[in-house]
């Protein structure tokens, strides 16, 4: 019995793994994307500041995705 268990988690670990990466990647994906288009929309409004709000969004983007795979590789 003590055995079965074994196997079993053994079996589950490396799914978890795959599920755990496989979000990781898309809350990046959102991270950017979404930032992108808050400055493209801030671009939008205020349009003397035009392309530099994308490029802060997206850079604001890029270092909350780093942030977050950061933190998730720290607690493996």
């Amino acid at each position: 019995m003590k055995k079965e268990k074994e196997q079993n988690e053994k079996k589950e670990e490396p799914l978890n793994s795959y599920v755990k990466f496989a979000g990781l990647g898309i809350q990046m994906v959102l991270a950017i994307v979404l930032m992108t288009f808050g400055g493209v929309w801030l671009d939008s409004k205020f349009e003397s500041i035009s392309p530099f709000a994308t490029i802060v969004g997206s850079l604001i983007g890029v270092f909350i995705a780093l942030y977050v795979v950061y933190k998730e590789v720290k607690s493996m």
